[in-house]
């Protein structure tokens, strides 16, 4: 009988599938993803990283055409 890992307990934050749908594909703020999971916007920057996701500049630090 094969062992199965239950990893549910962990924080939703951590869950790098998750955090790649709301941030790349919905393409919602850190701020909107910080909110909704009830963490830091640094906690989801930090665990972006951590997956390869680049993280988008600011609107008002982007560099006008």
């Amino acid at each position: 009988m094969p062992d199965i890992v239950d990893y549910s307990w962990l924080p939703p934050f951590k869950n790098t599938a998750l955090l790649h749908q709301k941030y790349v594909q919905e393409t919602q703020s850190l701020e909107q993803i910080a909110s909704e999971l009830k963490c830091s916007t640094q906690t989801v920057r930090k665990h972006l990283k951590m997956a390869g996701v680049p993280i988008r500049p600011l609107p008002h630090l982007r560099i006008p055409k």
